[in-house]
């Protein structure tokens, strides 16, 4: 019974020395990170660790996700209009076009139109709107192109495609010339 008794304390401080040597290493040699959450006493209720390599992959992935930002440029003689596209597959179709040429047109005092060649695939895209000043939208049943320079209601079969961030001024003007190039601006 001694021995037993004996034999249970030296597993139980070797466990616990094991536990106080530090944070266990991972293959590549650096420390897991870990996140400590604190509860209302302030004592601390959870402890999650994040291996590095799964760490840095969500790092690399946020900042690609901050770098696949798709940019157009509508070029015009009177300068150019850029526009910030969406994150979904719409947007991503139109830029699947680019370049274009297109001839746009004034459409009920709010909107400047221009007809694509082909339907736009949307499928997995938002398909309804309340567009402002600025947005780049695609009309389904129509199959145009739809930049607003007045604020709109809500529409649906309206797909969000971007917004205008550099050279809005210049939205009124895109029915003034025949052609105007649309290009990425990437």
């Amino acid at each position: 019974m001694k021995r037993l008794a004996t034999f249970f304390l030296v597993a139980i401080l070797l466990l616990l020395s094991s536990c106080s040597t530090g944070p266990e290493r991972s293959p590549g040699g650096s420390a897991p990170s870990v996140s400590v959450s604190q509860g209302a006493a302030g004592s601390t209720e959870s402890m999650e660790r994040t291996p590095p390599s799964q760490q840095d992959t969500k790092e690399r992935e946020e900042q690609q996700n901050m770098d696949d930002k798709r940019t157009i440029r509508i070029v015009m003689d009177s300068g150019e209009i850029l526009v910030e596209l969406d994150d979904h597959p719409g947007a991503q179709a139109l830029y699947d076009l680019l370049p274009l040429e297109l001839s746009f047109e004034d459409y009920n005092s709010t909107e400047k139109i221009a007809y694509l060649d082909d339907e736009l695939a949307t499928y997995g895209s938002p398909d309804n709107c309340d567009p402002e000043v600025g947005d780049l939208c695609y009309y389904i049943p129509w199959g145009n192109l739809c930049f607003f320079y007045q604020d709109f209601r809500h529409s649906e079969s309206l797909v969000p495609l971007g917004t205008v961030i550099s050279g809005g001024e210049l939205l009124e003007q895109l029915d003034s010339q025949p052609m105007v190039t649309v290009e990425s601006a990437d």
